[in-house]
């Protein structure tokens, strides 16, 4: 019998290091944790076009330690350690795969360091990727080693005489400036947001040995200063609810603790509130994920599988009178990017959780418009359907605080099977889809859950304590009864004319109560409409932010390997993203507070040309032409009012149009003597002035759309008119259809009073 033995190719290290890493955000995650293993309290992240240079003040490495453990790949000094040497740290790395990271982000490798305590040499070495060679041996693939005085070596972070530093070259891809600032980003966001199992988020001691800090170096100085008066508003300024949820000790204890906090008018007319919640781990539910394979109402857990958990959770509602650092624009925008929930291990943010990824399934249940809580207790129990106050992931942010080393070291000493404790996966980008996974993110849940009922609730009582719930048909039917029963004190002609009056007030009372119950019939349907609404210009959001990255990286390679086929696939890839941009703009009038609820005189001509202009990739080939005089206002009313209106008038004159071989519409706006009056004309079908005034009811459709074009048609359910006239009313103006201009077959009006 012949004994044989395993060999290593070299190219293991490139495919380990795209298969472990993935990403360079995650790279340069990997590279912190090496600092923060090493017990530095500084390490700085400089980025440059061709060029990323990570230094730390940590212990360092001599020509021994880094011969033997660098130079080592899976050793488990890290998982048998347990933590750092000097600070106690609970250790972050355990595979190995840091060194992998430098390979995975440039071809050259400059490694600079001095380790702590020691009166050796300085260590230098130097590793070129590029040399890598399939089918030699791994053992075999040289790295460049010299040692220097210390003395020659530049100072590390905060003037440290030890450390190491790494100098990554020759980038796998070149970076422009916007590829540095979203790194930066990144690398901004991997910075501890609040204390071990502390509550909510503080700014540490500089002073203190355990804080670790991360500083991005850029030419651009305000660069991180930018983003730090943007947590800082965000934390502490403009707030309107906060949810706080910890365990400690729930092997033993069973129990987590929620609190949820309002601030004083929110909701309006609603008092600072505090309420507090205890959870039985093992009572708790798994979410239902909504999987093919789903057996129904997931069972209990029966155990606790968390023994450590913090997490904040804020909640916003961004209005201008809010008072902030940073324009409230900036911190929507800056929301939409790096919004909801996110996970951090041991002090570092686990990039799988955020914005990105609704792994809280919040955003989905908000969108699919859920009313009750599968997970709180019969206790908080609401008539109202609570879970419809379940924020998007846009207008929370928070944080959840983790330690999957600490996690499955007191697991495992407390008998659990393999599998019933947080651990990360291979990748180390997420964590293992297991039971506990599963109870974190049912008792994170839990705390949103619990901060909807008791929105609602608030927003019941703040309801009840200002409305006057009694319907005006009531009180005028409490005047007749008044008048009929002092009729011997009242003359004969006083009581027979305020007899007259009170009882057409009554039934006048009670005809607009029935036409407005009606008129909210009609449109109750769009409620849910426009909800999914929201939540898919979320998803654009998203969706956008991955197609700029793609056409970058696309531009890219197409320069790098001169392929101008390519080049132009990127050129259309830009077409659809202005196309995909310009439907967005629909509908971000209804995501601002601001333009929802803002009152004022708007200018005619701007608005309608964002309209025009958002409209226009689902109005392919209809001429629209705007003669609006300059000065001419709408009545005072957000902006979103008159951008649905307008966007409805616009569909049924494209739907008017689809047979039309000349498909225009002209908008013309202007003011004579008394009044300001909007028409929108179009050359399409036509319809009857003598019956006009019927197409401005629910669901009264006259127009048929040939049966080619259908699949065009805006809309078709009979309520755009409907809207049309509710909303010009509701903000005292008239619409109406009159006799068009030559040339055009439809005139609708929309006119006010000056």
């Amino acid at each position: 019998m012949v004994t044989k033995y395993f060999t290593v190719d070299a190219a293991l290290l490139q495919e380990l290091g795209e298969r472990l890493i993935g990403r360079p955000h995650i790279a340069l995650a990997e590279l912190i944790k090496n600092a923060y293993d090493a017990d530095a309290t500084t390490c700085e992240v400089e980025i440059e076009q061709d060029r990323i240079t990570i230094s730390d003040n940590g212990e360092g490495m001599d020509e021994h330690t880094f011969s033997s453990l660098y130079l080592r790949l899976g050793t488990q000094n890290k998982r048998e350690a347990e933590t750092s040497k000097r600070l106690g740290r609970p250790l972050t790395g355990a595979k190995g795969v840091g060194r992998l990271a430098t390979q995975f982000l440039g071809a050259k490798l400059r490694i600079e360091s001095c380790r702590e305590e020691s009166n050796s040499p300085a260590i230098v070495a130097s590793i070129d990727w590029s040399k890598i060679v399939s089918g030699e041996e791994l053992t075999k693939f040289p790295v460049n080693t010299d040692t220097k005085d210390r003395r020659d070596i530049e100072v590390f972070p905060d003037g440290s005489g030890h450390g190491t530093r790494i100098i990554i070259e020759n980038l796998r891809a070149e970076l422009d400036d916007e590829d540095v600032r979203e790194l930066g980003r990144e690398v901004w966001l991997l910075r501890p947001p609040f204390n071990q199992f502390g509550r909510g988020i503080s700014r540490r001691d500089r002073d203190d040995p355990k804080n670790f800090e991360i500083r991005f170096l850029s030419e651009d100085e305000s660069f991180e200063k930018r983003f730090d008066e943007i947590f800082d508003d965000l934390t502490e300024k403009v707030w309107r609810a906060k949810i706080f949820g910890r365990i400690e000790n729930g092997r033993e204890s069973d129990a987590g603790f929620i609190e949820v906090e309002f601030r004083d008018g929110y909701p309006t007319n609603s008092p600072y509130e505090v309420f507090s919640d205890s959870v039985e781990l093992s009572q708790l539910k798994a979410l239902d994920t909504g999987a093919e394979d789903s057996t129904g109402d997931p069972e209990r857990f029966g155990k606790p599988f968390l023994n450590s958990i913090a997490y904040t959770i804020y909640v916003y509602r961004l209005e201008r009178k809010q008072a902030a650092s940073v324009p409230l624009s900036e911190l929507r925008e800056y929301l939409m990017k790096f919004g909801n929930v996110s996970i951090y291990d041991a002090g570092f943010r686990l990039p799988y959780y955020g914005i990105d990824t609704d792994w809280l399934l919040n955003g989905r249940d908000q969108a699919r418009r859920l009313s009750v809580s599968s997970l709180l207790p019969s206790k908080w129990g609401l008539e109202t359907r609570y879970l419809l106050e379940l924020p998007a992931p846009g207008r929370i942010f928070g944080f959840v605080e983790v330690n999957t080393s600490l996690e499955g070291r007191i697991a495992e000493k407390s008998g659990a099977k393999p599998g019933e404790w947080l651990e990360i996966q291979a990748g180390r980008d997420r964590l293992h889809d297991n039971p506990a996974y599963d109870q974190l993110q049912a008792f994170v849940r839990y705390g949103l859950d619990l901060y909807a009922n008791r929105y609602a609730a608030r927003s019941v009582r703040a309801a009840e304590s200002v409305a006057d719930r009694e319907p005006a048909e009531r009180k005028y039917k409490r005047v007749v009864q008044v008048l009929e029963q002092n009729r011997d004190q009242i003359s004969d002609v006083v009581y027979g004319e305020a007899i007259k009056e009170a009882k057409e007030a009554e039934r006048a009372a009670k005809s607009q109560d029935n036409q407005f119950t009606q008129r909210i019939a009609a449109i109750a349907p769009l409620a849910a409409a426009g909800m999914t609404a929201l939540a898919m210009t979320h998803e654009l959001n998203r969706e956008v932010r991955f197609l700029q990255s793609a056409e970058r990286r696309l531009r890219s390679i197409a320069k790098e390997l001169g392929l101008s086929n390519l080049s132009d696939e990127a050129d259309q890839l830009r077409s659809s993203l202005e196309r995909l941009r310009a439907l967005q703009s629909l509908f971000s009038p209804l995501l601002s507070a601001e333009d929802r609820e803002e009152r004022a005189r708007l200018r005619v001509d701007p608005v309608v040309r964002g309209v025009v202009d958002g409209m226009a990739p689902l109005t392919p080939g209809l001429e629209i032409v705007t003669r609006i005089d300059e000065d001419v206002r709408f009545p005072p009313a957000p902006l979103a009012v008159w951008n649905a209106l307008l966007q409805n008038v616009i569909a049924n004159a494209w739907n008017a149009c689809l047979a039309s071989s000349n498909a225009t519409v002209e908008i013309v706006g202007f003011e004579n003597a008394n009044d300001g009056v909007l028409w929108v004309s179009d050359t399409g079908a036509g319809i009857d002035l003598d019956d006009a005034d019927r197409m401005f009811d629910a669901f009264e459709r006259k127009l048929e759309v040939p049966r080619e074009q259908a699949s065009l048609a805006i809309g078709g359910q009979g309520l755009g008119l409907a809207i049309v006239r509710m909303l010009a009313e509701t903000h005292k103006a008239e619409v109406a259809f009159v006799e068009p201009e030559e040339g055009f077959a439809t005139t609708f009006q929309l006119k006010w009073r000056k």
